[in-house]
């Protein structure tokens, strides 16, 4: 017999309501009943749609912003946030803080924060007011796990401090968690442990012991398809098209018309009303910056010169923010890299499509100031580059993966999934320590067919098709039964995540 009175709690967001309330519904419905409960980003119609979709399945729902704004302006406990770095390990704060681009903005240095009304409250006074926020969104969240007692928090990404937290709290006070995360293979998504991304679930099926036989001649045929006619994941290449139809023109006229709209509406919600609109004209402004940059960088790579490729990361973005707090200075990075270079080898930074004027004034030119750095636009294909370069260097990019496939050595400064696969890189999270691993770069064998192989046997056996618009794009634009097929698999992986870490629930 089904279980009764299951308790989800899961986040949602404007690009993640509708589908998240189909998830829910669909895990109440395997589980026997129960109720969605949910911490509701974005504007408050957010929640109003949240909950009306729900029906008599709807739980406790909060709007986050609303809660915020009691964090910064309520006094703290210091002892407080001594709990957080007990409950979750050393430096617990400091790790929350950078994982939010509002919250940390002073950390986010190689890219622009859009408009908001907590980030510009927190820039005024960054000695004081992240600490409310944290301590604030601590308390918070301990008095929602206890009232709703769980049994499965699920979070679409884990990209900012509400949802890391979150997630960190859970998997301390042993409630079981899973999020989304996309492996890097084609449109291929998996439903995740790991509140950072580690694609844990892949990890645990590479090391475990014997193959899924049915899948190894697929995942053979993938590699050699790879190695023939590389190609990006689904993702980054529907994010290309995106960004590079925001013309200037185009975002102008939207920011225009958007203004005249929300000017002759109700006063009603005001506030989300000029935000609304300062957004816009920030993107008009990004796309004009866009426009400009272009010509700021090198024609082409360095002829007949060797050189290790760093791809600049997505910033502010959880791929560092997350994955590795201790780097999200990018500057500091590329700069390492050209100091620790062998001799005969230069740098080459290629900037990354999305980021095309994102990044803050002088950014690339400090970079072009480097000696030893070769800067290119993002025309130039990470994929070429790997292949022309002695070496590949990430801090936790998907650059990593597709340079394994393609036997070059990679140097990972972060933290990524592909340290999993043990052969064809090396760690080095030290940048006083880079020279010597660039130089044992230069020795490194590549990776084995066997290993790649079965690591891309563990992910075919645990992942699933989603096209990316699903959760990135307009959700109900999708015929439902592309919709009910990707709900199905996503409440497939919870309930396998959710059997995988059950045990005593906390008192």
């Amino acid at each position: 017999m089904p279980e009764m009175n299951a308790n989800i709690l899961m986040l949602f967001a404007p690009k993640f309501n509708e589908f998240g309330c189909d998830v829910g519904k669909e895990y109440l419905r395997r589980k026997g009943g129960g109720f969605v409960h949910g911490l509701c980003a974005g504007p408050p119609k957010v929640k109003q749609m949240v909950e009306t979709r729900l029906g008599a399945e709807a739980g406790k729902l909060w709007h986050l912003h609303t809660e915020e704004a009691s964090w910064l302006t309520a006094d703290y406990d210091a002892r407080t946030l001594s709990e957080v770095d007990d409950e979750l390990g050393a430096g617990a704060v400091g790790r929350i803080i950078v994982s939010d681009r509002r919250v940390g903005r002073g950390f986010v240095r190689g890219g622009l924060c859009r408009p908001d009304d907590v980030s510009r409250q927190i820039s005024k006074y960054p000695n004081v007011l992240p600490q409310k926020y944290i301590s604030g969104l601590y308390c918070f969240l301990d008095r929602m796990l206890k009232t709703i007692r769980p049994d499965m928090v699920f979070c679409y990404a884990v990209a900012g401090a509400p949802a890391l937290l979150l997630a960190e709290m859970a998997k301390a006070r042993r409630i079981p968690f899973s999020r989304i995360t996309s492996i890097r293979l084609g449109n291929r998504y998996v439903i995740d442990d790991d509140p950072k991304g580690r694609l844990s679930c892949i990890d645990r099926r590479f090391r475990a012991s014997g193959e899924d036989k049915s899948v190894v001649q697929e995942a053979q045929d993938l590699l050699q398809s790879f190695r023939n006619a590389p190609e990006p994941p689904g993702y980054m290449i529907r994010n290309k098209v995106i960004n590079v139809s925001k013309t200037p023109f185009r975002m102008t006229v939207r920011a225009i018309s958007g203004t005249v709209y929300h000017s002759v509406q109700s006063i009603k919600d005001q506030r989300s009303r000029s935000e609304r609109i300062k957004r816009d004209w920030f993107e008009a402004l990004i796309s004009w910056r866009r426009f400009l940059s272009r010509k700021l960088f090198s024609d082409s790579p360095p002829n007949k010169v060797p050189f290790v490729y760093y791809p600049l990361h997505v910033d502010p973005e959880s791929s560092t923010q997350v994955l590795a707090p201790m780097h999200t200075d990018q500057l500091s990075v590329i700069e390492a890299l050209a100091k620790s270079v062998p001799a005969n080898l230069v740098v080459v930074v290629k900037e990354h499509e999305p980021m095309l004027g994102r990044r803050p004034k002088g950014f690339y030119e400090k970079i072009m100031k480097m000696p030893r750095v070769v800067l290119l636009g993002p025309e130039h294909t990470g994929l070429s580059l790997i292949g022309k370069a002695e070496i590949v260097t990430v801090i936790t990019g998907t650059a990593a993966w597709e340079a394994i496939r393609l036997r070059k050595p990679v140097v990972i400064i972060g933290d990524s999934p592909y340290l999993s696969i043990g052969e064809g890189l090396i760690y080095e999270p030290s940048l006083a320590n880079l020279s010597t691993a660039l130089s044992a770069a230069t020795k490194l064998s590549p990776a084995s067919d066997d290993k790649i192989v079965k690591y891309l046997a563990a992910s075919l056996s645990v992942s699933f098709e989603m096209n990316p618009s699903i959760l990135w794009g307009e959700y109900l634009r999708h015929s439902s039964s592309e919709r009910n097929d990707v709900v199905s698999n996503i409440v497939n992986g919870i309930i396998k995540r959710e059997q995988e870490q059950s045990g005593p629930k906390p008192k």
